[in-house]
């Protein structure tokens, strides 16, 4: 089990997820646009939605 506060410490010092190994490169790269430092820089569900619609034939 992972505590709270050691995954704030680590998304503080600016950790973020690996990519799983069966996770697609623009999948991945779509997640990693949510973790950005800035919440103006994340893109809204709108674009998340539109992002993901273009992937599709990947699912």
């Amino acid at each position: 089990i992972i505590l709270n506060h050691l995954v704030i410490d680590a998304v503080k010092r600016g950790e973020r997820l690996k990519q799983p190994d069966k996770c697609p490169p623009k999948i991945f790269s779509i997640m990693a646009s949510c973790w950005t430092d800035d919440p103006k820089d994340r893109p809204n569900f709108e674009k998340l939605v539109e992002l993901l619609k273009k992937e599709k034939p990947l699912f």
